[in-house]
């Protein structure tokens, strides 16, 4: 038979052993995450301006031009390595006599807006974007007309907006 001392000092071990911290602790698992985020460079506009009508002139001075910034546009771009520029282009050219100049506001954080003729030839209308993301960006259209352009019947252009990098 066991006496109580050798009792003791198997039994204390055992105790000891059951209640410490590393006892209850369980199991752990971890994992490895893998992240990246693509640079990105996008751009919307709203809607389609109301049509731009020429209307007659004072004597001896041009037609008054056609204004309007009804429509807007939004951009979103995280920039990437470069910073990015907008241009804008005309799918066909304009009759002989008409005008037609955009001016995008600046969407902040940097960009500079100028306001530009149009033509089928991409011309930068917004330079210097940096990282951003604006809504709300107010586009004006200005159709002109010179007294050569003489009567025009209706018709039609799409305006072509495109971010890409600044180079």
């Amino acid at each position: 038979m066991l006496n109580r001392v050798s009792r003791l000092c198997i039994v204390f071990p055992i105790i000891t052993a059951a209640l410490t911290p590393a006892a209850w602790a369980g199991s752990t698992a971890s994992q490895t995450i893998r992240y990246s985020v693509e640079a990105f460079a996008q751009i919307s506009v709203s809607g389609s301006p109301a049509p731009l009508q020429v209307m007659a002139a004072e004597a001896g001075a041009a037609p008054t031009p056609a204004v309007d910034a009804s429509t807007s546009y939004a951009v979103s771009t995280n920039g990437g390595a470069d910073t990015k520029k907008i241009t804008a282009a005309l799918s066909a050219p304009l009759p002989h006599g008409l005008t037609l100049e955009v001016e995008l506001a600046s969407p902040g954080g940097g960009a500079v807006a100028n306001r530009q003729t149009l033509t089928t030839t991409p011309a930068d209308v917004v330079t210097h974007i940096g990282s951003l993301a604006a809504t709300g960006n107010a586009i004006t259209y200005r159709l002109s007309a010179s007294a050569e352009a003489g009567p025009v019947d209706a018709d039609s252009v799409t305006v072509t907006y495109t971010i890409t990098n600044q180079i």
